[in-house]
């Protein structure tokens, strides 16, 4: 055929394998683009020198954000607007689905944003298009409306538009724990971490694996104040558990029970049509384009809500029924909760419950982030616009995120308990470090840098990673500051997978001589044996990592943002190197070219400006957290903030007189 007349094909794939088989089906035919958001086909069409589309390529960081704050608002208003319809007697079904809803909603609608710009690119240079990867997304299980992580959402929603589509699935990971990672516990691993267990954390782990649904208490004849009942766990909880056990406080583990049921599959034309309609409107207040990509997938997107809201009305009532028990067992006294954080729609209705039977309850937080970032004051903007109200938080930063977004009133009903003892310090750090470092194979100076990872399906627009900007980043870091650093270098990879291929800097690129990779390892596992560390988004590493006590550089790379005012007090108290800027990358060069003792010695002159940072942003107060816990739950502050009275709950869980 005359190259002339060939017409240009893109290829939408989002994997190896569907590449390979673009190639098999489209071989000679036309001329072939590999259109993709995945850095490993990207790595893969760099080394055969084949032409290659990113995607997300020419969007820019705003433009990125503006789908994910159209998303937020579409999501609140979505929220309101379902649970106004079910009136004020029903549970708030829409308020519980919330954060799920906006992470669904950020997935799909940014996809389907990048799916509509190649369509339009494609018709301007009169190119074809075929999408190659499953047309079926998972279905909903249970009260969660999410993509899967290796939904080829590409295809799902082009499929949907009209694009021919060649079905394929890539085989997928396995090895998965119950959160979604991939670790892979080692005896020295299980070793450090029984280490840095404190003792409240064992206690609490053999309270809940031999206390089931009884109740625990350092006094067993004791009948008075408080039943505290907990669900779940996390480091902070673990702490204070034992904390109120010791002040008096009689305990039990609040283990829901629910039968496994299906998702519905009726689907509801109301519940669409008020999804499609809220989301409309936010797209066209932010001037998003609402194209046939976004029409289709904003209609697959309600579909999914409409069979999720209907298994959360099955299971409701039932999450009703065993909180009333755990009440009724504790007639004559007043009961208390603590629950983990507020993201799953089941501890939403938990928590909405707890305030419909003026049950006092607090909502335990399990990370540094909030404060810190533009992007959890965007997602905390969702609980404060719908009433989210009585917190144990970890730092000052956080209560003022409250009090910013809010009031004082809602503020006030937080309590700032500090990031739990096994964050704040390494325990034996000596016998860890040597622990770690044979276990690593370490000798001399070493740097690890503790990098984000690709977002694929799990977008937490706005303010958040976009794929292939942020992979030209981290090559650059590798191959630019890495390679010249002092020592060796360890790349810390997050321990699961976005993609069904692995990371491209695992294996496939060819790292520097002083480089090597640890991924299915959990940082706070090794976190003792680096002499230098770098971070570059203000998660939970941050606060383990800053613990380490050895210098830390921060890397801002626009994306995954920090506040001014972190960033303020990170130049301050650390190294701090914006990727944004003109000579970034020769800044960080010079800083891991320096002998250690001089790279130590700039960041103990840091030392008092640090320590205002950790007291406000990263580990909050040391002292006194506990009584003010203690206080708040004397109280019986709830999540309104005004104080319950000692009275008795009836059968129906209200108070009486």
């Amino acid at each position: 055929m005359d190259s002339k007349n060939r017409q240009k094909l893109y290829a939408v794939v989002e994997s190896l394998g569907a590449m390979e088989l673009a190639f098999q089906k489209c071989c000679n035919m036309q001329d072939l683009v590999i259109a993709t958001t995945s850095p490993y086909v990207i790595e893969i069409c760099a080394r055969r020198d084949i032409p290659v589309y990113r995607m997300d390529g020419d969007i820019t960081q705003r433009q990125a954000d503006s789908v994910g704050y159209a998303c937020i608002d579409a999501t609140i208003a979505i929220a309101q607007s379902l649970d106004s319809a079910r009136g004020s007697g029903e549970p708030p079904l829409g308020w519980a689905l919330v954060f799920g809803l906006q992470r669904a909603m950020s997935s799909y609608m940014y996809k389907a944003y990048l799916l509509g710009r190649m369509i339009e690119k494609a018709q301007l240079e009169n190119a074809d298009i075929k999408v190659f990867g499953s047309t079926e997304d998972e279905p909903v299980q249970g009260f969660r409306v999410i993509a899967d992580r290796f939904d080829t959402l590409f295809s799902v929603i082009g499929n949907k538009v009209g694009l021919k589509s060649i079905p394929f699935s890539a085989p997928r990971p396995t090895g998965a724990m119950e959160t979604g990672d991939f670790m892979r516990p080692t005896i020295w691993s299980r070793l450090t971490t029984l280490l840095n267990a404190p003792l409240t954390s064992i206690a609490f782990r053999l309270g809940r694996r031999l206390g089931h649904d009884r109740q625990i208490s350092l006094n067993p004849f004791s009948r008075r104040g408080p039943v505290i009942a907990l669900n779940q766990s996390n480091e902070l909880m673990e702490e204070v558990f034992l904390a109120l056990m010791s002040r008096g406080k009689t305990v039990r583990f609040l283990n829901m029970r629910l039968k496994g049921r299906e998702a519905s599959t009726e689907i509801d034309p109301v519940v669409v049509s008020v999804v499609m309609s809220e989301m409309n409107g936010a797209w066209a207040e932010k001037n998003l384009p609402r194209d046939e990509a976004f029409t289709l997938a904003a209609r697959h997107l309600g579909e999914r809500v409409s069979r999720a809201i209907g298994y959360g009305k099955s299971i409701s009532t039932e999450i009703e029924k065993q909180l009333l028990a755990f009440v009724r067992n504790d007639v004559g006294r007043r009961p208390f909760c603590l629950l983990n954080a507020m993201n799953g729609p089941y501890e939403r209705l938990l928590r909405h419950f707890c305030a419909k039977h003026q049950i006092g309850s607090l909502v335990v937080e399990h990370g540094v982030a909030p404060g810190l970032s533009p992007l959890h004051e965007a997602f905390c903007s969702m609980d404060t616009e719908l009433g989210l109200r009585g917190m144990l938080l970890y730092t000052p930063a956080q209560q003022e995120l409250f009090r910013r977004l809010s009031n004082d009133e809602v503020a006030a009903s937080c309590v700032v308990a500090g990031v739990p003892r096994i964050v704040r310090s390494i325990r034996m750090r000596w016998l860890q470090r040597f622990l770690q470092r044979t276990a690593l194979g370490i000798e001399g100076r070493v740097t690890v840098w503790c990098t984000g990872l690709y977002p694929n399906n799990f977008q937490f627009l706005p303010h958040y990673w976009r794929d292939t900007h942020y992979h030209e980043i981290r090559k650059q870091v590798v191959y630019g500051a890495l390679a010249s650093a002092k020592g060796s270098a360890i790349l810390k990879l997050y321990p699961t997978f976005r993609y069904t291929d692995p990371d491209p800097l695992a294996g496939l690129l060819e790292l520097p001589k002083n480089c090597s990779i640890q991924q299915f390892t959990d940082f706070r596992n090794m976190r003792a044996a680096a002499d230098v560390l770098i971070v570059d988004g203000p998660g939970s590493i941050l606060s383990w990592a800053w613990s380490s006590g050895v210098p830390l550089i921060y890397l801002e790379t626009g994306m995954y943002t920090v506040s001014d005012a972190f960033a303020s007090a990170l130049q301050s108290g650390a190294f701090f190197i914006d990727c944004r800027k003109e000579g970034w990358l020769d800044q960080l060069r010079e800083l891991l070219m320096l002998e250690q003792s001089a790279l130590e010695k700039i960041y103990k002159d840091k030392a008092g400006k640090r320590r205002e940072t950790e007291d406000f942003f990263i580990f909050g107060p040391t002292s006194g957290r506990f009584r003010k816990i203690n206080s708040f739950v004397e109280q019986g502050l709830g999540p309104s903030g005004t104080s319950f009275a000692r009275d008795q709950i009836s059968e129906t869980g209200r108070r009486v007189a």
